[in-house]
């Protein structure tokens, strides 16, 4: 074997470190899916049998390593009060996170909050900036309320709203960056 070719048994090695460094990365986020899911089944009584209390545990689980979903599904049990007494405010500070990880639905469900002070300040401009993020995501719902509320607001309330969207698609990104 020439010297400057590496013995297969080097090359292995050298690829089992590499793997090695990267798994905790891999890991993490299949654990966070796998809390995720485990969670749904649990919500949905799908193989299992229906528990909320153990569906929050997989989904605290999964929103420690803010999964968007499990975030999401937490705010809107915590609205309905599966999580003990319905707290809304709980549920917006849930949304708010799965919103900074760039869920639709929270963003939707989020702008609705605004929209109507539940939970929040009354801001019909955060309202819309949150629903026009959520129907460009694709949530068919928010792009109708969002052209509600447009007709409400100003040229100067509608800028205000974009740069918030600016604002909020900044911190998503500061925030939710894969580590």
């Amino acid at each position: 074997m020439s010297p400057s070719r590496k013995s297969p048994s080097a090359l292995a090695l050298g690829l089992c470190l590499a793997l090695a460094l990267a798994l905790p990365a891999w890991a993490q986020g299949d654990e966070a899916e796998r809390a995720f899911r485990r969670g749904e089944a649990y919500l949905k009584g799908a193989e299992v049998e229906r528990d909320n209390r153990a569906a929050a545990e997989w989904f605290e689980r999964a929103a420690a390593q803010d999964h968007p979903g499990a975030l999401y599904q937490l705010g809107l049990m915590a609205r309905r009060g599966q999580l003990g007494k319905p707290d809304v405010k709980r549920s917006v500070e849930y949304l708010k996170r799965a919103v900074q990880a760039g869920h639709g639905l929270a963003m939707a469900r989020l702008g609705i909050d605004y929209l109507e002070g539940s939970g929040v300040e009354k801001d019909p401009i955060l309202a819309y900036a949150l629903l026009k993020m959520a129907a460009a995501r694709g949530v068919q719902a928010a792009a109708t309320q969002q052209k509600r509320v447009a007709a409400d607001l100003t040229p100067a309330q509608l800028a205000e709203a974009e740069r918030a969207i600016e604002l909020i698609d900044k911190s998503a990104h500061a925030c939710c960056k894969p580590k």
